[in-house]
């Protein structure tokens, strides 16, 4: 089906023209995600999640080129994906700096049980928010702003959230990041 005619029917909301428009551009978008992030089920994810936003477009008339359009969006989207992976990595690295900073013996982790054990005693220490702070920003590896806003407060209070909860936990050495590790 030509392009001119799928933005047509999508623009009058014609959902058989987003099928025809799946069908199309499908496996080609998906070659170019999974060039893009070298992984098939991250691309495969991708494309899907793009197909999704779509359902809730409604500037189809505005769109002339549909071809570029999907791959430029899909493009945007995967670019994303690898920027907040990288900011992950990046502050997830940051963490192992600070808790690795001072000379510790490293723990012997054999045992499962009780290095989670250990690990559940020292992030007790940790107050509710700031225990769930530390999870969207090194587990989830969201951005300070993306935590803030799920949290309901400011990007300087997770920052402070985690300042805070990083020296609670350095008082306790290393293990913590070592355990994280060892159980990831």
């Amino acid at each position: 089906m030509d392009d001119i005619l799928i933005v047509q029917e999508l623009h009058n909301k014609n959902i058989k023209a987003f099928t025809w428009m799946y069908e199309k551009y499908y496996k080609v978008l998906l070659a170019h995600a999974d060039y893009l992030l070298k992984d098939d089920v991250e691309a495969e994810e991708a494309v899907q999640d793009v197909f999704c936003k779509l359902l809730d477009f409604k500037n189809w008339g505005q769109v002339k080129n549909l071809r570029s359009y999907l791959y430029k969006i899909l493009h945007n989207y995967c670019l994303s994906k690898l920027s907040a992976e990288k900011r992950a990595h990046e502050k997830m690295m940051n963490f192992s700096r600070v808790m690795l900073s001072d000379t510790w013996e490293a723990p012997d982790l054999h045992d499962a049980k009780q290095a989670d054990k250990k690990l559940q005693h020292l992030l007790s220490h940790l107050s509710p928010q700031r225990l769930r702070a530390f999870h969207l920003v090194y587990q989830e590896g969201l951005s300070y702003e993306a935590a803030a806003d799920s949290l309901g407060i400011s990007k300087n209070s997770i920052k402070t959230h985690i300042k805070l909860g990083l020296r609670v936990l350095r008082s306790f050495g290393p293990f913590l990041f070592i355990v994280l590790f060892y159980l990831a």
